[in-house]
């Protein structure tokens, strides 16, 4: 038989109980507290989503006033955006205008410049006619030379030629056919032989046109219009096409870009790939570019009707095609009108 004992505590010991209950309850509410506290809080949009949700009202009264808001305060908020730098781009501009103004600076630097140029045209203008006079004078006295008085004048009759061509000097007639004639007869192996037949057939069409500038667009840049002089299937893989363009500008030596839009062409229209490509050349109102002594496009004819010539020489003597060409050209009766067959027939 169990026996229950209880003992029982004196006032004193019940009052002291009492506040260690009491204490131990004050204890466990400042750790929840602090628990709370510690505790990771709901971010403002996750509070501000939980609110709309309880109070749908207030979310469509607060999307009024902000489109409200921003409707009017767009304006300054932009016109700020726009001219808050205002103050430091007016203090870089005064500091560079400062530069700009000091003595020695660079206006007085441009000011200088523009005064020198002013004065060099001006010079310039001023002697031009006198310069005119003495090429016409030299060019005159050239023409009247004997044979070998000429040719041992060749280097100088070059150079008189360029100033010629860059004073853009009108020459009588009479006096270009002359010297024409002479550099003709002249021994090709002639020192500055081929410099002066440059020269001369670049300023005689240069003159035939009155000094003009004509900017033509690249005889590449048109469409092409090709036919084929070698009839396909090309089986030697080899072909002879004509090349008819008209009011543009012929650079015989850019042979890689016409090599390569040719045989696009031709791989388009017959399914052929590189092809050994050679010209007959049928131009209209055009230009025509060339360095002797430079490789160029394979030629086996040039038409050239109302045609101009601009020749320049690298300091070798040209060769093969474009020797023939040029001493055609340098021997033409009709300068702007040139109808030239290669003395080396078409390819076999």
């Amino acid at each position: 038989m169990a026996t229950a004992f209880i003992e029982l505590l004196s006032p004193v010991e019940c009052e002291d109980a009492a506040l260690n209950v009491n204490e131990l309850d004050r204890r466990l509410k400042l750790l929840e507290k602090k628990v709370e506290s510690r505790a990771p809080r709901e971010s403002w949009y996750r509070r501000s989503w939980n609110l709309a949700n309880r109070h749908p009202a207030i979310a469509v009264i607060v999307a009024i006033l902000t489109c409200i808001v921003g409707l009017f305060a767009s304006p300054y908020i932009s016109h700020w955006i726009e001219h808050r730098d205002d103050a430091l781009d007016a203090a870089i501009d005064a500091r560079i205008a400062k530069s700009l103004s000091n003595k020695d600076g660079v206006q007085d630097t441009l000011q200088q410049i523009r005064q020198q140029t002013a004065q060099t045209s001006t010079t310039l203008e001023t002697i031009k006619p006198f310069i005119e006079d003495i090429v016409r004078r030299e060019m005159e006295h050239r023409a009247s030379l004997s044979q070998p008085e000429f040719n041992q004048s060749l280097p100088s009759f070059a150079h008189t030629l360029a100033v010629a061509r860059v004073e853009k000097t009108a020459l009588a007639p009479a006096t270009l056919e002359k010297l024409n004639s002479k550099l003709a007869q002249s021994d090709a192996s002639a020192p500055a032989y081929w410099l002066a037949v440059a020269n001369l057939i670049t300023y005689r069409s240069e003159a035939s046109g009155n000094f003009g500038d004509e900017n033509l667009v690249s005889c590449l840049g048109n469409s092409l219009n090709i036919d084929y002089l070698s009839p396909p299937p090309f089986e030697d893989g080899k072909i002879v096409i004509e090349l008819a363009q008209h009011d543009c500008v012929l650079d015989l030596n850019d042979k890689a870009s016409y090599q390569k839009r040719v045989q696009n062409f031709i791989q388009a229209s017959s399914g052929q790939k590189q092809l050994i490509v050679r010209y007959k050349l049928k131009l209209k109102n055009s230009t025509v570019l060339y360095t002797m002594g430079q490789p160029t496009i394979d030629i086996v004819g040039l038409d050239c009707s109302g045609c101009r010539f601009v020749v320049n020489y690298a300091g070798d003597a040209p060769r093969g095609v474009i020797r023939s060409l040029t001493s055609d050209i340098l021997t033409a009766s009709n300068w702007k009108s040139i109808n030239f067959q290669s003395p080396y027939g078409s390819p076999s």
